[in-house]
């Protein structure tokens, strides 16, 4: 087992075993799709990304939309229990916040295919890309539960709590954009997804924290 971190917030990667064929060959298609694009890919491709025979990927998915949903499912489940979880943790908003936007970047760090597939596919009428885009609401729906407990709470400013989610999960949109794309940063770096949440955790505590 493996751990990437962003911002102290670790993601913990576990090798696939031969006997989960289910997900070996979801990662397979991820990379794949991510890197050919959906209408490239085939499942010819993709079995032989996962080393598997043609007729095991259809074992388990019906075909690429199949795959395709299950790619989005399982990445929307990684977060929705993450964000379960860090509801039932003694923590302040912030750090509820710092963590749970720390774990939406961390998955992608440890594997970009699912938001690269996003990325590329979102101009594309593509019923698997929207349900993407709905499924990544789960993100806005936890800063905005974050965001309401925290000023009933006292800790956080009073303020509109969905026009507060849409701004932090379009910034947070933003920088993943950034870091997909290699834009640079204006030292010519790429950007680093650590310095762009610690700069937006800085913005959020200026921002949103009740006056002491």
């Amino acid at each position: 087992m493996s751990a990437h971190s962003v911002l102290g917030v670790k993601q913990a990667v576990t090798a696939t075993g031969e006997g989960d064929k289910k997900e070996l060959i979801r990662r397979a298609a991820a990379r794949v799709i991510a890197s050919q694009g959906f209408g490239r890919s085939t499942i010819d491709m993709i079995a032989t990304e996962a080393g598997v025979a043609v007729g095991t990927v259809y074992n388990y998915f019906h075909g690429k939309d199949d795959l395709l949903r299950h790619i989005f499912a399982v990445e929307h489940g990684k977060r929705a229990a993450f964000f379960s979880e860090l509801e039932k943790r003694d923590l302040t908003a912030m750090e509820r916040l710092a963590q749970g936007l720390g774990m939406h970047l961390c998955a992608v760090a440890e594997d970009d295919s699912a938001a690269r597939i996003v990325l590329q596919e979102g101009l594309l009428p593509h019923p698997c890309v929207g349900e993407a885009r709905g499924r990544g609401r789960v993100l806005a729906v936890f800063v905005r539960s974050v965001l309401a407990a925290g000023a009933a709470a006292g800790e956080l400013r009073p303020a509109n709590p969905d026009t507060v989610a849409a701004l932090i999960t379009g910034a947070v949109q933003g920088l993943l954009e950034a870091y997909l794309l290699g834009v640079p940063d204006p030292g010519g770096r790429r950007v680093a997804l650590d310095d762009g949440l610690s700069e937006l955790l800085a913005l959020l505590r200026i921002g949103l924290e009740a006056a002491k």
